[in-house]
């Protein structure tokens, strides 16, 4: 992702308007998601509710673009970001996220409905992988998907 779309930091805390923490977030997410499937695989103790569990996930990193998290720095367009993550989840359709969105605007769990949307897209690249997809074209489909997903968190690009 250009650097150009990263903006000055108001603090020492991590800056949600920079490109890199961005990411750095992202693969985060995916790292814990992975974490949680190879749980629930190896029928680790805790690892039986895999949804409730990708839910909470979903919600904690949610959380966090909706500026609910005060450890991160948030630009100052960063409430922009609610909208442009509710309509990317429109956009996109899928009924499950939608049912997050689709409510009154403080009941509405955007954040949540967005991570949803990228915990699937991770789990069909994983899928593909287990079934046979070379790793170099695994790595290069996620960078794609993080890289759009940032971009649409950064208010650079839509669904």
């Amino acid at each position: 992702m250009p650097e150009q779309f990263s903006v000055p930091q108001k603090s020492d805390k991590p800056s949600l308007g920079n490109a890199e923490v961005v990411l750095n977030l992202l693969t985060s997410f995916e790292s814990e998601l992975l974490a949680l499937r190879a749980s629930f695989f190896r029928g680790a103790p805790g690892a039986a509710d895999p949804k409730q569990r990708l839910l909470r996930l979903c919600a904690h990193y949610g959380d966090i673009f909706e500026g609910k998290d005060a450890s991160f720095d948030r630009p100052e367009w960063g409430r922009t970001t609610v909208a442009w993550m509710r309509n990317f989840v429109a956009e996109v359709g899928d009924p499950e996220a939608f049912a997050l969105i689709n409510k009154p605007m403080e009941q509405s769990e955007v954040g949540k409905a967005f991570f949803v949307l990228l915990a699937k897209a991770v789990m069909q690249v994983s899928d593909a992988v287990e079934n046979g997809m070379e790793q170099r074209q695994a790595t290069a489909r996620m960078n794609d998907i993080n890289d759009h997903m940032a971009q649409v968190l950064m208010g650079n690009q839509s669904g």
